[in-house]
């Protein structure tokens, strides 16, 4: 009878030990992929500051630029690709 007892108790705390073993894993593991997403997200707002930070200055380019005095001799030459 105790054989039996104590053969359910190794049982029963072999079973407890990994269930805490795989939690203790995947509660890792969780927390690395999160840290993970974090840098990302990070890295990404960073690299979406830059390209609007480089949009705003080729948008005031575009704007001090003067397209009636610098492309008129480019508008008047003959564009054989464009068919009208």
């Amino acid at each position: 009878m105790k054989a039996m007892l104590l053969d359910q108790l190794v049982i029963v705390l072999t079973i407890i030990s990994i269930s805490i073993g795989m939690w203790l894993y995947f509660f890792l593991k969780n927390k690395q992929v999160n840290q993970l997403h974090d840098q990302r997200l990070l890295i990404l707002g960073e690299e979406i500051a830059t390209n609007k930070l480089q949009i705003l200055i080729r948008k005031k380019g575009l704007d001090r630029y003067n397209f009636l005095k610098y492309n008129l001799t480019e508008a008047l030459i003959l564009q054989l690709e464009i068919n009208i």
